[in-house]
């Protein structure tokens, strides 16, 4: 037994830098280096060839395994057996799988020795993820009959009539009906006694990544990717057994991509059924395994990033290189897998848990991502990869609590890239893009570049265009935007945002008025030669973005912290819906009422809010305030609003209750109020009113 202590007993070594470009050459090891290096080529012996059998059989710190003489006989017997299978049908498959396994063998019986963190997570036999469960002590031997082929490893169970064995038996037997065999499986494995499969864990465990190393659907490799997942939670006793044999097939370089998501699929369920059940692989340093599977993903993106790059118009192409549509496919499906994996390792994957995982690291792992998408949408344009990337940048976002400002910058050409493509996408792609600027507004808040709101704003983006979506996600998302940028603390940001939405209401209000033969133009705000050219809206979408720009304000102005109702900005949100958007216009009431009760709702919240602006009001006191005057406003509001013939039914019942509101907040000190003419003129109205209205009965 070797006197090295494990990685479960001892505290890690770890550098202010957790992952750095690689500055060594293609050698380089991982104990050459002070710290995970994301960009350091793996150096596996998996493809070293076969182990000898003493290898395979010596203990950790037994140096006696590298004899020469026994490496070249049993390299002899390795290449006269693999020449016999062939003879036997054996394909090449399977070949390639009995060298792997051969390989990891070797690898596992090494000794896990003390150094640098780089060393533990990638160690120098190619383990790479592996490494961080790797126990001191020697292991069984995992792969131990590679050379027999899977219909003839039913033997392995032997007699036994169990349900569990006849299962297996008939799952690796009958090719034809696999997919429904392995269902079946699956569903005895999900509600068997855990004991029951962890007496043949071993075997099943063996036989299942065998069964995943052959064609198949890929629904039947689910099915086994679950049962592997199944079988490792019964391993609680011994996880590292687990984990060295799955991230052991994982690095093999035999195994195809596809083959690893689901090996790694596999590892997620087993995450998923030991939290469902509380059950804990005492042992395991949490940290070091999502570290470990963090770099596992970000070293395989950086591999078809660059298979990527090859230029495939230079001849003689590599036959064995995969087409620009594949690299994309393999990238996608690498995101998206290392989404779902971050899930699962939530809690683990956060700054507060310390080194190896920190701010630092998973900024930079964020980068990664995003760099490798921005390049690859240029070779290649794929809206799933922009899902799956979008999905992945919002995970990595969560997981940074607020530390995501020394990315913004990438961030924000994350988003434009997206933003600058075509809106008209299906809407499942066009919502999580949506999704993401909310999430970067939210963790970024006022960090954001000025270029980064005003391109969200524009009209012919995705962000406006939703607004007229027939589906409510896409249309609450939006809402979204606009609210969460209209309550930014950061007033330079805030006045863009505001400027957008002015610019487009004012386009938006009078397209309604020459709808309705109005000669009357109002002027919100100036526009420029540099305002961005704003969308023709038909009468129908003039109305909607309306209705949709007052529901954005009107939140935020009912938010007593917001900047805007704080009268901020100019003009004040009270001088826009009073003044700009007059809600007595008669001509704006006459053809599109609906329009007319929604500024004077917004306007009537806005002022309940301030209590209608009685205690500052110049008509009560000559103290001058910035909304001295609103008081004397809203009373000559509500009597034209009563006076007008074109005043909706429902604007009128509102403008009443609004009198009523002011008569009932009024009390004895106010009474100076009573003679003004303002106050007079709208009591007068009230009556009047009041009166036709019961003769018209």
């Amino acid at each position: 037994m070797s006197n090295k202590p494990s990685l479960y007993s001892r505290r890690p070594q770890h550098n202010d830098k957790y992952i750095s470009e690689s500055n060594g050459s293609e050698g380089t090891t991982a104990s050459d280096s002070e710290g995970p290096n994301l960009d350091r080529p793996n150096t596996s012996s998996a493809a070293a060839g076969p182990p000898t059998q003493k290898q395979c059989r010596s203990k950790p710190g037994d140096s006696s395994g590298s004899d020469s003489s026994s490496s070249k006989q049993d390299y002899r017997s390795y290449q006269s057996s693999s020449k016999h299978d062939d003879c036997n049908g054996v394909g090449g498959g399977t070949r390639d799988h009995r060298a792997t396994s051969a390989s990891r063998d070797r690898a596992s019986a090494q000794p896990m020795g003390r150094g640098t963190q780089g060393e533990a997570l990638t160690s120098r036999h190619g383990r790479g993820a592996a490494g961080a469960f790797t126990s001191s002590r020697p292991r069984e031997t995992y792969s131990r009959d590679m050379k027999t082929p899977i219909g003839e490893k039913s033997q392995l169970y032997g007699d036994e009539s169990s349900r569990l064995s006849v299962l297996m038996k008939r799952v690796m037997r009958e090719d034809d009906r696999r997919s429904s065999i392995v269902k079946q499986l699956r569903e005895y494995m999900q509600t068997a006694n855990p004991k029951v499969i962890s007496k043949q864990a071993d075997n099943v465990l063996e036989s299942l990544q065998d069964l995943l190393q052959e064609r198949g659907s890929s629904e039947t490799k689910q099915e086994l990717a679950r049962c592997v997942g199944i079988t490792g939670s019964v391993m609680g006793d011994d996880p590292q057994r687990y984990f060295n044999s799955v991230f052991g097939r994982v690095n093999a370089a035999s195994t195809s991509d596809d083959v690893r998501v689901h090996l790694l699929k596999a590892l997620m369920e087993t995450l998923a059924i030991t939290k469902e059940r509380k059950v804990y692989f005492w042992g395991i340093n949490h940290s070091l395994y999502a570290n470990a599977l963090v770099l596992f993903f970000l070293r395989r993106l950086r591999s078809r990033r660059s298979d990527l790059c090859v230029d495939r118009s230079c001849p003689p192409a590599d036959p064995d290189l995969p087409s620009s549509s594949e690299c994309i496919s393999k990238i996608t499906s690498l995101i998206r897998v290392f989404t779902t994996v971050i899930r699962s390792i939530g809690k683990y994957f956060q700054p507060t848990k310390g080194p190896p995982i920190t701010t630092e690291y998973i900024v930079e792992s964020l980068n990664r991502i995003m760099q490798c998408v921005l390049m690859s949408m240029e070779k290649h344009h794929s809206e799933n990869l922009i899902l799956h990337a979008n999905h992945c940048v919002i995970e990595l976002l969560a997981h940074l609590h607020g530390g995501a400002t020394s990315c913004v910058t990438l961030l924000a050409d994350f988003v434009e890239m997206q933003l600058a493509g075509p809106p008209s996408v299906p809407s499942k792609y066009l919502l999580t893009t949506l999704a993401l600027i909310l999430k970067v507004i939210q963790e970024v808040g006022g960090e954001m570049p000025v270029a980064f709101v005003s391109g969200a704003l524009r009209t012919e983006r995705a962000v406006a265009v939703a607004r007229f979506s027939g589906e409510p996600a896409l249309q609450q998302a939006a809402m979204q935007i606009y609210q969460a940028l209209l309550g930014l603390k950061n007033v330079l940001l805030l006045d863009v945002a505001y400027r957008h939405l002015l610019i487009d209401m004012q386009r938006a209000v009078n397209a309604l008025l020459t709808s309705g033969g109005s000669q009357r133009k109002p002027v919100i705000v100036e526009e420029t030669t540099t305002s961005t050219p704003g969308a023709t809206y038909t009468p129908p979408q003039a109305r909607h973005v309306v209705m949709f720009l007052l529901g954005a304000l009107t939140e935020i102005a009912t938010t007593s912290n917001s900047i805007i109702g704080m009268w901020a900005l100019t003009p004040s949100l009270f001088e826009l819906l009073c003044h700009h958007l007059d809600p007595g216009m008669e001509d704006l009431a006459a053809s599109h009422p609906v329009v007319q009760y929604c500024v004077l709702r917004l306007l009537n919240s806005l002022s309940t809010r301030h209590g209608n602006f009685i205690s500052t009001s110049c008509l009560l006191s000559s103290q001058v305030a910035q909304t001295s005057g609103h008081l004397s406003k809203i009373l000559t509001l509500l009597t034209r609003l009563l006076r007008q013939e074109t005043t909706s039914w429902d604007a009128r019942k509102l403008a009443v209750q609004w009198c009523e509101d002011i008569l009932q907040s009024l009390q004895v000190q106010h009474a100076a109020l009573f003679p003004k003419p303002e106050f007079c003129d709208l009591v007068s109205m009230v009556i009047t009113s009041a009166t036709e209205r019961r003769r018209s009965t």
